[in-house]
């Protein structure tokens, strides 16, 4: 797994690309604890880039997470070619 470096996390979070993923490109944020996970597709339009897997996040952290994704696109594209193989 390779962290997200387009941006700098929430201290409440850690984002990380997964290798072997699958499409679309997307990056995983989770807390320490794992109370927490969810998956962001940072191609998407903001209000469809998040898909909840565990636990319930609030609307501040959706927020903020979404809009570092959209202001950093390119660069988290770049990253995912970088980190991700899949073959999808």
């Amino acid at each position: 797994m390779g962290r997200v470096e387009a941006f700098d996390s929430p201290k409440s979070v850690v984002c990380r690309f997964h290798s072997n993923d699958h499409l679309p490109p997307h990056f995983h944020v989770r807390t320490q604890d794992g109370r927490l996970h969810f998956r962001v597709a940072f191609l998407e339009p903001v209000n469809r880039m998040v898909t909840v897997i565990v636990g319930e996040p609030r609307a501040k952290l959706i927020h903020e997470i979404t809009a570092l994704a959209a202001a950093n696109r390119v660069s988290l594209l770049k990253e995912w070619e970088e980190k991700v193989s899949h073959e999808n």
